[in-house]
């Protein structure tokens, strides 16, 4: 296996399961008000969640810090087939990310 194409897909699932937890812990906390129910309603389930939203993020975080040490982790052990690292832009240049808010 071409490293990238191993590698880039978890890096994609990491951020889909930090996102979706984030993303879950606040429709946990919105839907609560929405349904007027008291500040504790629920909490035992949505600090789970929280506990497993940290861990998502955290993984997803060493995945990142991962994929920037590849170049000289490659160099080091003299492998050259794991390119293209990141896709790149029409240019050839690395695609920049886009925050939206």
């Amino acid at each position: 296996h071409i490293i990238a194409e191993v590698f880039l897909p978890l890096e994609r699932a990491a951020d889909q399961t930090a996102i979706a937890a984030h993303r879950c812990v606040a429709t946990l906390l919105e839907q609560r008000i929405v349904a007027a129910f008291g500040v504790t309603a629920g909490q035992a389930a949505i600090d789970a969640i929280e506990e497993g939203r940290g861990h998502a993020y955290a993984a997803q975080a060493s995945f990142r810090r991962a994929h920037e040490m590849f170049p000289d982790l490659m160099t080091e052990l003299g492998i050259t087939d794991y390119a293209p690292e990141c896709p790149l832009s029409e240019k050839g240049e690395p695609v920049r990310l886009k925050i939206a808010s």
